[in-house]
């Protein structure tokens, strides 16, 4: 193989990484974007805390019950 054909080849390679790199960059942008405004979302959202706290407490007496029956 001659040397510019290997250089030509070299060339097309590294051209065809710098492609791949650019559309994973984007990709990843693309995917970060979404991660941030699903965890606003989330964030911003109402817990329904008094369940949560019914339901903790429900837990904890079952295992109670559970680990020192009378």
């Amino acid at each position: 193989m001659s040397i510019r054909k290997i250089s030509k080849s070299v060339e097309d390679i590294e051209s065809e990484a710098e492609r791949i790199l650019e559309e994973a960059r984007t990709r990843a942008n693309e995917i970060l974007l979404k991660a941030k405004e699903e965890a606003k979302e989330i964030l911003s959202s109402q817990l329904p805390m008094n369940e949560v706290k019914t339901e903790c407490q429900e837990i904890k007496w079952r295992h109670n019950a559970e680990s020192f029956p009378s």
